[in-house]
């Protein structure tokens, strides 16, 4: 059934409602929500929500109310018990409110097209509880995850508009913890990794869109820590998907520091050297002698920095 819902009439009626109830009396009109015609509710021992007839307006024909911004909407939630279903026009979503106002059960938001954006369910704290689904314009699922009394845990799942999955990660009570994946539209893996405390940790792989790696290297507490190497890409598959390696050494808080190589295409060395601190410009820092060649191999330029620290790290430990 389609009514037209006016949102400050129906929310002043439930109000109302609330407000004019007695404790004196002893017989009530309704038990149950069935006891009530549509689209009221029992709250209370009364039926509220709208005329008895379905208006809205206390015209017997249910009537538009007379102005104000209406919107069309079939009303099909299930409400729980003692709550009334409401359509918010300002912020497009439909919940469940008992007579104290509170939202509780289940709630749906849509787009000005009344095209159908998440469906949840709330706790009778009016918090975010259970599985959670967002859609794409055309019906299909745009992602999925849960609340636990409006709080993430569990896997979240986002998706492109093709169906493919885009995103993939886990939370615990709030924080991203555990293994996380994202893809390219057509499927290929992006990343690969986990989170630790909400912050990136561990050994994360990054892939071209080929499927061929990017590069790969470890995280703690989210900055780039230990081995990194980088790859170049390829139109074809390459074995155990890494290509030619494009340059490796080690990253502290995402700085390059320590030895480091670096490679052309054919395989060839391109340069060799160390690096030490981060310079004014914010870049890592050379130091030493570094050593520079050309696609054939051949030595092109020996440039010189200053002297690499002796007797102490270069690299910290993250």
């Amino acid at each position: 059934m389609t009514m037209k819902i006016l949102l400050a009439t129906l929310i002043g009626l439930l109000l109302m409602a609330a407000g004019g109830c007695s404790s004196s009396e002893t017989t009530p009109e309704c038990k149950t929500d069935k006891d009530c015609p549509w689209p009221q509710a029992c709250i209370n021992g009364a039926c509220i929500g709208g005329d008895k007839d379905g208006g809205l307006d206390g015209d017997s024909d249910g009537g538009d109310g007379g102005g104000g911004d209406e919107i069309n909407i079939d009303c099909t939630l299930q409400c729980p018990v003692g709550t009334g279903c409401i359509f918010d026009s300002q912020h497009l979503e439909m919940y469940c409110q008992d007579a104290a106002g509170n939202k509780s059960g289940p709630a749906r938001t849509f787009d000005a097209d009344g095209n159908l954006l998440s469906e949840y369910t709330y706790d009778q704290d009016g918090q975010v509880d259970g599985d959670v689904t967002q859609y794409f314009e055309d019906g299909s699922v745009a992602a999925t995850g849960h609340y636990d009394h409006g709080v993430e845990n569990g896997v979240f799942t986002s998706y492109y508009p093709n169906g493919n999955k885009e995103s993939e990660v886990t939370y615990v009570n709030g924080v991203l913890e555990g293994p996380t994946q994202t893809w390219y539209e057509n499927g290929i893996t992006h990343t690969q990794g986990q989170y630790a405390g909400g912050l990136p940790d561990g050994h994360w792989i990054y892939y071209y869109e080929s499927g061929n790696k990017e590069n790969e290297g470890d995280y703690s507490a989210g900055f780039e820590c230990g081995s990194w190497t980088f790859y170049y890409d390829s139109q074809n598959a390459c074995p155990g998907q890494a290509c030619q390696v494009k340059r490796q050494g080690s990253l502290d808080g995402g700085y390059e520091c320590g030895p480091w190589q670096y490679f052309w295409e054919n395989g060839n060395t391109q340069a060799e050297g160390s690096y030490f601190g981060v310079s004014s410009d914010g870049n890592a820092q050379r130091c030493g002698q570094w050593t520079e060649y050309d696609q054939g191999g051949q030595v092109s330029g020996s440039p010189s920095y200053d002297s690499c620290p002796s007797g102490v790290p270069m690299c910290g430990s993250c």
